[in-house]
């Protein structure tokens, strides 16, 4: 191959892509770009290779000068919501279904549309495209998952829960099936449901900000049920996660108060009071405390 050859520079490129020399590849290809190649198949692999290095601006402009198959397309569709061009997106997804709304593309591309919409808060479209996803894949766990979503936004609970269950089912190793199966239990006074969907999604991940606010929750159990020491841990646990977390901060400061540990509570109370300053069952608390009265009986406040 001659140095200044384009298209062996572009064939090279597109060669080493394809076998997996990412890197490789995308130095041949952009030297044959340079060199004057304009084959459309090399723009389509450099859209495919920034798209994986997550720069959405470079993999649009090169797809728009390549020809993306109908995976790309879900993939260039996905690149505009990222890039908060909605209706750009919704153009792609609906153009995938309609060319056939039975093939794995189009379900694939319904989905996303679905949850387009549920992210619009237009959830009776959301609901309507996410259930022909269900129809055409009964076991899709996402669809069932944002039919959940949708149904709790609208305040169909009992139809929410159905689904939210079935996503759980479906998707047993996802933790936010089971985090917002769990706060939704616990919205409508499930407790032992509700329990046992938190406790599964903290065994699945136990360092986000929703881990945080089901340890807040579980803690919130637990004073309930008077075992102090057992609120502790876990309300301990939520706001070294989310230290902004007003309400576990109370509830800690709760527990710290039932089991006789004064200067703790205080600390506790003390910090909800710095995140908002009004916030009366923290202001209630410390001025108890620091009138030097006792711990209320019958546990958290």
């Amino acid at each position: 191959m001659r140095p200044d050859d384009p298209k062996g520079w572009s064939l090279l490129g597109r060669t080493d892509y394809y076998v997996g020399r990412k890197d490789e590849a995308v130095a041949e290809l952009l030297k044959a770009e340079a060199l004057g190649d304009k084959s459309r198949e090399m723009y389509t692999v450099l859209g495919r290779y920034y798209a994986d290095q997550k720069d959405w601006t470079k993999a649009l402009d090169y797809f728009q000068r390549g020809e993306p198959t109908p995976r790309d397309m879900l993939l260039i569709g996905q690149m505009y919501v990222f890039q908060g061009n909605l209706e750009r997106a919704d153009s792609i997804y609906r153009a995938i279904i309609d060319r056939d709304s039975t093939a794995r593309d189009a379900q694939f591309a319904m989905g996303e549309l679905g949850k387009l919409r549920f992210r619009q808060k237009d959830y009776p479209t959301a609901l309507t495209l996410l259930q022909r996803r269900i129809a055409l894949d009964p076991n899709n766990g996402e669809a069932y998952y944002y039919i959940g979503l949708s149904y709790k936004e609208m305040k169909q609970y009992s139809e929410a829960l159905a689904a939210l269950r079935q996503a759980a089912t479906i998707d047993t190793a996802k933790a936010e099936r089971h985090f917002w199966l769990g706060i939704l239990y616990a919205q409508q006074d499930s407790v032992p449901e509700a329990k046992r969907a938190l406790l599964r999604s903290v065994e699945l991940d136990s360092t986000s900000k929703t881990a945080a606010v089901a340890y807040r929750q579980l803690g919130f159990y637990r004073l309930l049920e008077k075992d102090w020491n057992g609120a502790i841990a876990l309300l301990e646990r939520a706001v070294q996660i989310n230290a902004q977390d007003v309400q576990a901060w109370v509830w800690l400061g709760q527990g710290h108060q039932n089991s006789g540990n004064r200067n703790k509570a205080i600390e506790s109370y003390k910090r909800a009071l710095e995140i908002e300053p009004k916030q009366p069952d923290a202001a209630k608390g410390l001025q108890i405390l620091q009138k030097g009265a006792p711990a209320p009986p019958g546990g958290a406040q």
